[in-house]
């Protein structure tokens, strides 16, 4: 749970002139987004970012698709499930949950380790969890756009997609309009946020003895980014059980703890 210290540094932080000008900036954003794309629908993986992604555009439009791409047993924290119950009677969202082809180990069993296996990358992780996954809704929805809660900061591959692309852009391989509302918002601005509106957020955030909270990112409990900077270390130490499946499948884990 966040101390009180810590929810009046947020505090103080939304009283900022730059705070209150980049809220403004992003309702009109999403407002001419709004306007471009017909039947759109939210990417939301319920951390931090989507969170608040979430809660702007339903004070647009209630009835907003939130799309949640659900990896299973094997990626998701088992925390996550009451955790996006709760948030769906809060606010009544419309939820679509969608299923990747494929679980993480079995991605793992056949293409290999990321970050371990020699060729193997992140990529087709992201491929199958992710982009096939939301693709086939797109096409079974007749979707024109879409809002996802992508920011610059998180990344120095993030940081060159915004520079590129900006908070909106139409992808040339589909025409679809994509929209990054919160792309030029800070962790602090997120938190910010998420305080001074009462916002849920995942109990995994309080899980920052070894980092700060702006600098944790809620992912696939199972993934192996980031292993070498003490991901795994992290799940043996906050989550001891789900280490010793994730090993008992995968020995070569162990080497990052």
């Amino acid at each position: 749970m966040m101390e009180e210290s810590e929810r009046e540094k947020y505090r103080l932080h939304a009283k900022l002139p730059v705070f209150k000008r980049r809220i403004e900036k992003t309702q009109q954003i999403i407002e001419r987004a709004m306007a471009m794309i017909k039947n759109p629908y939210t990417a939301i993986s319920f951390g931090k970012d989507s969170m608040v992604l979430m809660y702007l555009l339903i004070q647009h439009n209630p009835n907003m698709p939130m799309v949640w791409s659900d990896r299973g047993a094997e990626a998701e924290l088992p925390a996550t499930y009451p955790f996006i119950e709760r948030v769906r009677d809060k606010y009544n969202l419309n939820l679509r949950i969608i299923k990747p082809e494929m679980s993480m180990f079995e991605i793992y069993r056949q293409y290999g380790l990321p970050e371990i296996d020699e060729g193997i990358t992140k990529a087709i992780v992201k491929e199958i969890n992710l982009v096939r996954t939301f693709a086939r809704y797109v096409q079974e929805n007749g979707v024109d756009g879409y809002f996802q809660g992508l920011r610059a900061d998180e990344s120095r591959g993030r940081l060159m997609f915004a520079k590129n692309y900006g908070v909106m852009f139409k992808r040339s391989k589909d025409n679809l309009v994509v929209c990054n509302p919160l792309l030029w918002w800070t962790a602090r601005d997120i938190w910010a946020y998420i305080v001074i509106n009462d916002i849920p957020y995942h109990p995994e955030y309080d899980n920052n003895k070894f980092r700060d909270r702006e600098f944790l990112r809620l992912s696939n409990w199972s993934g192996l980014y980031w292993a070498q900077e003490g991901r795994i270390a992290e799940l043996k130490y906050y989550h001891p059980e789900l280490f010793e499946i994730f090993a008992s499948k995968f020995p070569e884990v162990k080497q990052f703890v």
